[in-house]
């Protein structure tokens, strides 16, 4: 197995109360004298460090913050030589986070705990996150909605195009019926005008109509109802009507 470099050297089990301020300064690769009292003399180069050690005497001392002899946890009334008294790490860190609330040194706090604000507790905490899945879960969704109504917008556009392209060819070529009954009526009303009947007047379109239908019955479209529709979209047109 590799050797594991992600521990943390200034953590311990329980601390006595100059390693717990050194800790709590900060303070590596140097030396602390302490006074008789067995805390840490003044420190010109940290001038917290004696006012930290006798904040944790004071809570303990006060009861605020449990103690132990030598790493073990005693009752608060039981008296404890000051060389040998100690706090937990669990306990001290419990104190300092209802003490100093924006006091989070690394030896007690992981990086994440050192970066959440104080006034951010467990059930806080639980509260966000869980609003935070709502939300990853809320833009999952319209993400999906997202990628549907493109898919369809693109399924559209290609509909579209396919309309457009058979009303291109619709417009572009006449269907050969319809064609057929066209040039059937054209050559019809040839005949009327310049051809065989070019003698015959007729009183109104009814009666030419009537004669078309009659002596070309056997073309295909030529007949009286055919013949009334295309007059009529043939007559809007030169009107300037729309077909």
């Amino acid at each position: 197995m590799a050797e594991d470099k992600n521990c943390n050297a200034m953590q311990k089990p329980w601390y006595n109360i100059p390693e717990a301020a050194v800790r709590w300064c900060n303070i590596t690769n140097r030396t602390i004298t302490l006074d008789s009292a067995g805390l840490p003399v003044p420190d010109p180069q940290n001038p917290c460090l004696r006012a930290r050690a006798e904040h944790i005497l004071d809570a303990v001392i006060n009861f605020d913050l449990r103690h132990g002899r030598d790493g073990k946890t005693v009752p608060n009334d039981d008296h404890v030589a000051r060389h040998r008294l100690t706090i937990r790490h669990s306990d001290l860190k419990e104190w300092m986070s209802d003490a100093f609330p924006d006091q989070k040194p690394a030896f007690l706090f992981d990086e994440i705990e050192r970066n959440t604000h104080s006034s951010i507790n467990a059930d806080s905490f639980q509260a966000l996150q869980a609003d935070r899945d709502a939300l990853q879960r809320q833009l999952h969704a319209l993400k999906t909605d997202l990628e549907k109504k493109e898919y369809e917008k693109y399924e559209f556009a290609a509909q579209l195009k396919q309309c457009e392209e058979r009303l291109k060819l619709s417009n572009d070529k006449i269907h050969p019926r319809t064609e057929t009954t066209y040039i059937n009526i054209i050559g019809a009303l040839l005949e009327c005008v310049t051809g065989s009947f070019k003698d015959i007047n007729f009183a109104n379109e009814s009666q030419l109509r009537d004669f078309i239908a009659e002596k070309f019955d056997d073309f295909s479209g030529v007949s009286t109802r055919t013949l009334a529709d295309k007059f009529a979209l043939a007559k809007r047109a030169l009107d300037g009507g729309q077909l």
